[in-house]
């Protein structure tokens, strides 16, 4: 029962990156019955990004909705970004009114899109709305949808220090753009 409202988030230019990103504003992890509204997000990675499973936070994601969100992703990043951790079942996504004014590529393996849905670990994906989104400047792709395997599904518990993975991508239904 998350509700966020009327917010503004500026990330700075990551000192820690060679390119300068890694520096999202918006992450849920695990999270269910969220309503983030009136959102603005200056990042120099992804703006608006839901995972299920990233080192030791691990859930379920559902009920979420973001509406009348604004984001402009300097360096690099996607404006609305599902995935690429998704190791848990995610379902009941809405995006509603959001106004994505620039997502950025800067290195060509991330896929970067104004709109993003990247299942890359074993969770299923079901039942995701985009509707009514303003796309104004993608450097990349302006919708990048794909179930793939990837090097950004990987990583290290930092407690036990036992590598999590997995090799094989789950599965995308019930998406719905409007």
């Amino acid at each position: 029962n998350i509700k966020i409202d009327n917010w503004h988030a500026i990330s700075t230019y990551s000192p820690y990156d060679k390119a300068g990103v890694n520096n999202d504003t918006c992450d849920l992890f695990g999270s269910n019955t969220v309503t983030i509204t009136n959102g603005f997000s200056y990042c120099h990675d992804d703006a608006f990004c839901i995972k299920s499973h990233k080192f030791a936070w691990k859930g379920e994601v559902y009920d979420v909705s973001y509406n009348d969100c604004i984001s402009y992703a300097v360096d690099g990043g996607n404006g609305i970004d599902l995935g690429y951790e998704l190791n848990e079942n995610v379902r009941n996504l809405s995006y509603k009114n959001m106004y994505i004014v620039r997502s950025n590529g800067t290195r060509g393996e991330m896929r970067r899109g104004a709109i993003a849905l990247h299942n890359a670990a074993e969770g299923t994906v079901d039942g995701v709305t985009y509707e009514n989104i303003y796309i104004e400047d993608p450097r990349e792709f302006g919708f990048h949808m794909a179930v793939l395997e990837s090097e950004y599904s990987l990583g290290t518990d930092p407690v036990t220090k036992e590598n999590l993975y997995w090799t094989k991508p789950g599965h995308v239904r019930n998406v719905k753009v409007k």
